[in-house]
């Protein structure tokens, strides 16, 4: 689809007054995703401090004085940032939906928009209003347009293609074949992720006309007489075999057992070691030493640690 940026009014977020910086300081951290209060275990709502605040927008590479004018001029740079990329990073909207995407190139450009599906066919989307005004950020001036996505779209990883060019069309007379207009500006072109969700997962549907249980348990927790101080794999499997025939259970819900780093420094959470491919040994079953009696020789040939393995 061919057409020009149209055009409509856009907020100018230095117009913004705030209560006090505090105020100014949550609005910035909203602007960025970042949560202002909570509400607690006991069920006590609680605004997060401005500290807190503003090292969480400095972990995000956000740096501003904690005055109202800082935030302020923060708030404006992170939404011209927005009007000078030309698509969004990645779109994501729920299967069904007429999601909307705002798209920017430079102010009277054309924006010729495609949609490539995951299997390779492309799909027109269609232009709606928008009557924003141009804004002139860094010396060059940009237009926004938008499109909707259609409703009928499949799921997947699908590709937004757009291609502007400026001063008219490229078959136009002050263009070159390469899309090169007359003033040597050459077609801004971009592309960005579009994934179609499910409106709701439907691959547990089946539990809810017949239910199922099970135990979780920490494998480490889980000791017997045979195992070395931890649970291990053998542990695991008796409790499955009790558990099914006396609790009638389904599964069982476990700890991971993937294997740890075996160099340091070792990650400190067992839920995100790198190894995921392999299991930890700690869970083997291993039999007990043999224990020599005082002035028992030992039979066995002595090895030096790099014969070992």
């Amino acid at each position: 689809m061919l057409s020009r940026a149209t055009k409509h009014k856009v907020a100018i977020y230095t117009d913004v007054t705030y209560t006090d910086t505090s105020a100014a300081l949550a609005a910035l951290a909203d602007t960025y995703g970042i949560a202002t209060s909570y509400w607690s275990a006991d069920g006590d709502h609680i605004t997060v401090s401005d500290d807190t605040l503003l090292k969480t927008l400095r972990a995000l590479d956000v740096h501003v004085d904690p005055t109202e004018e800082s935030c302020r001029a923060a708030i404006q740079h992170f939404h011209d940032q927005a009007f000078a990329r030309p698509l969004p990073p990645c779109v994501v909207a729920i299967q069904g939906d007429a999601h909307h995407i705002n798209i920017h190139v430079h102010d009277g450009a054309t924006a010729d928009v495609t949609l490539i599906l995951e299997d390779g066919s492309q799909r027109t989307i269609q232009q709606v209003e928008n009557w924003a005004e141009p804004r002139t950020i860094d010396g060059i001036t940009w237009g926004e347009a938008t499109f909707v996505l259609p409703e009928d779209l499949p799921l997947g990883w699908h590709t937004l293609h757009l291609h502007s060019v400026d001063g008219g069309n490229e078959g136009d007379a002050d263009s070159d074949e390469a899309g090169v207009n007359s003033r040597g500006v050459e077609p801004l072109t971009a592309s960005c992720d579009v994934v179609i969700t499910p409106r709701r997962l439907s691959t547990a549907d089946r539990y809810v006309e017949h239910p199922v249980g099970g135990v979780m348990a920490q494998l480490y927790s889980v000791r017997s007489e045979e195992s070395w101080g931890i649970g291990d794999f053998h542990d695991l499997a008796e409790l499955a075999r009790i558990t099914a025939e006396h609790a009638h259970a389904d599964f069982l819900l476990i700890n991971p057992l993937h294997a740890a780093e075996p160099f340091p420094p070792i990650e400190d959470s067992p839920t995100c070691p790198p190894p995921g491919d392999s299991s930890t040994p700690l869970h083997s079953r291993r039999k007990h030493p043999r224990i020599r009696r005082p002035g028992q020789r030992n039979t066995r040939p002595h090895r030096c640690p790099s014969q070992r393995r």
